[in-house]
């Protein structure tokens, strides 16, 4: 049991090394294990005004083990970019596949038998359609705006169509989620990054649509 879960902790650590965007040269590399950070603090956040906003009960270890765990296979695979991930079905299907087979090949040997379900569940399936999922999948697309952002501050856009097309892949599929707390992320908070030069045609006018009343800016207290 021991050996499985330090052989475990080491494969995890090949997360530091592991490089996001790798098909292109970036300004500001950053680790997936960087990304993990920065999805968990971005899940983190928006969890706090599910609950202290909008009264939604968050599960709140169902949740930091989605936000941790949800890119644990590209200790093996690598860093897949979610357009590429997505470009047809027959890839999204091929990704999963490839997924699921690594994580019975290569990581079932090496996880306790008592935790292999509930991390196969995270690590596989982290983006369901709990509350929780749901989460996940604003925070990953939320730090992906971020690093993003910080590469367009610092080149020039005419030669950065890629990235500016990255961006309205980010902020077009967060526009679609169903969270309140996202709707606020997207309402208040993202102006602070000041990326207005890179919305998507059409964007602004639907976040100037969302409506908050002024209980969400007085409740305060976590829902028990």
């Amino acid at each position: 049991m021991l050996r499985r879960a330090g052989k475990f902790l080491l494969t995890l650590r090949n997360l530091e090394h592991i490089k996001r965007y790798q098909t292109r040269r970036m300004l500001f590399p950053r680790s997936v294990a960087e990304h993990t950070t920065g999805v968990f603090y971005a899940g983190y956040v928006l969890a706090q005004w599910e609950e202290r906003k909008f009264g939604n009960k968050i599960n709140w270890e169902v949740l930091s083990t989605k936000l941790m765990f949800h890119d644990v296979p590209e200790a093996i695979t690598g860093d897949i970019l979610s357009p590429m991930k997505n470009y047809t079905e027959e890839m999204k299907s091929a990704v999963a596949g490839a997924e699921k087979l690594i994580f019975e090949e290569q990581f079932i040997p090496i996880i306790p038998k008592s935790w292999r379900n509930d991390l196969k569940k995270h690590m596989l399936d982290g983006k369901d359609d709990t509350v929780e999922g749901e989460i996940l999948r604003a925070a990953d697309l939320i730090d992906g705006i971020f690093e993003i952002r910080n590469e367009l501050m610092y080149t020039n856009e005419k030669n950065n169509k890629d990235l500016i097309e990255i961006m309205h892949y980010f902020l077009n599929k967060l526009e679609k989620s169903k969270l309140d707390s996202v709707k606020y992320f997207l309402k208040y908070p993202l102006e602070d990054l000041e990326i207005h030069d890179y919305y998507p045609k059409g964007f602004k006018d639907k976040i100037d649509s969302y409506y908050f009343d002024k209980k969400h800016f007085e409740n305060t207290n976590s829902v028990k």
